[in-house]
């Protein structure tokens, strides 16, 4: 049976299945070039390549996320790819204007960044926003031309080729090479660079309005995501109680992140559902949403309170402990996660961008506010932020997806 004569459903799967599993290959040779980097030129040295990482992290988030989902949206939109080749300039123009900024910070402060006095750093964290822009298009094109294989390949071999690097270098400078090194997977698929000037661009907004409505709210839901340990240390929680969180968050994020990879594959098909069938299609899916995130809730959160402490201890070892309570809390809000980025993708198809980082502003505020109440003990406490921030944010971007959207 040809790939035409698989039944739509058949190759949807198909297609969602190869994209996970090409974004799980990336976490793992994400965690490779990490273990093998730290042990080959020893933590102090490796304490700059972690601060270059940090900024590829923050960067992906800002720019590969939202381009990517441009890209595809607007294909999609258009039916061709003009309007993406219409609006590269300005584009790359912005891209190069925060490259030399950040080049130019990251010159100023080299030391107390990077701990070196040298240019090679400064230079690699310019490249970083090219490079992440870069892998932003190459992915949104080829999935905008269904070639998902192809964008599993490159999602996967970013971090590959990173982690193969990292055998080959001893030096701090020369892991921050193979970190950059990472961007040439593009060039394998030299054509997701050459647009055609197909389909009939529908003169929206800007790239850039509707790239920094999703930069600003995709760069703060990492952060809530992530930032746990960095928060329960800031206000005084215990080494084991920093790695038992870290541990959960890494756990209990897996499905998130498995649904992270198949988003290429979902953004095409919701964008169509709403050229087709307008504000219909958004409430209904809106519904649809929150209905499964309420169900999934309370069972994510009762898994993680009889289970889970001992999957952390299976999985990390025995010295990972942490109580029913805050795994309970942990699960809860990475189940939550899930949902809130379904709701993101509806309201990139529907081109509502701008509602984004708003429902993230409102999330952050939350579990800021939760981390200042001190209410229970450390650990607790950020382990309740983090659900709070998710809870609200997926509250604020439904009540944004189901309001109708104003006339432009």
């Amino acid at each position: 049976m040809t790939k035409e004569q698989r039944p739509k459903g058949a190759l949807a799967f198909g297609d969602s299945s190869v994209l996970a599993l090409g974004s799980l290959v990336s976490g793992l040779a994400a965690y490779a070039f990490i273990a093998v980097g730290a042990r080959s030129v020893g933590s102090e040295a490796f304490a700059a390549v972690t601060v270059l990482w940090t900024l590829w992290a923050m960067s992906a988030a800002v720019f590969t996320f939202p381009v990517q989902h441009w890209v595809i949206r607007t294909i999609e939109a258009d039916g061709g790819e003009v309007g993406v080749r219409a609006a590269l300039r300005t584009l790359g123009f912005a891209t190069i204007t925060v490259s030399v900024l950040l080049g130019l910070v990251s010159w100023l402060f080299r030391f107390n960044l990077f701990g070196d006095g040298g240019l090679a750093f400064p230079i690699m964290a310019a490249i970083v926003p090219i490079g992440t822009v870069f892998m932003g298009l190459n992915r949104g094109v080829l999935s905008a031309r269904r070639q998902f294989r192809s964008t599993a390949l490159a999602i996967a071999g970013e971090n590959l080729i990173r982690a193969t690097a990292a055998l080959a270098v001893k030096t701090a400078i020369g892991l921050g090479w193979a970190l950059i090194g990472g961007f040439a997977i593009g060039l394998f698929w030299p054509s997701s660079y050459r647009l055609e000037k197909s389909g009939t661009s529908k003169f929206e907004r800007s790239p850039l309005v509707f790239v920094g409505g999703v930069a600003g709210g995709s760069l703060v839901g990492q952060i809530v995501l992530t930032s746990g340990p960095l928060v329960l240390a800031i206000i005084g929680g215990l080494p084991g109680q920093i790695t038992g969180l870290f541990s959960a968050l890494a756990l209990f994020r897996a499905p998130y992140m498995i649904a992270i990879g198949v988003t290429p594959r979902m953004t095409a098909w919701l964008t169509r559902t709403v050229l087709d069938n307008g504000q219909v299609a958004v409430r209904g899916l809106t519904h649809k949403a929150i209905f499964a995130a309420l169900i999934l809730l309370p069972i994510a959160g009762v898994l993680g309170a009889t289970i889970g402490p001992d999957v952390l201890k299976l999985v990390f070892g025995p010295g990972v402990i942490l109580s029913a309570y805050t795994t309970a809390l942990v699960a809860a809000g990475s189940a939550v996660a899930i949902f809130t980025l379904l709701v993101t993708l509806l309201m990139l198809a529907a081109a509502r961008s701008g509602s984004i980082s708003v429902a993230w502003a409102l999330g952050a505020a939350g579990g800021t506010a939760v981390v200042l109440s001190g209410i229970g003990s450390p650990v607790n406490t950020v382990a309740a932020a983090f659900l709070t921030a998710e809870i609200i944010a997926l509250a604020a971007l439904s009540v944004a997806a189901l309001r109708r959207p104003s006339p432009a």
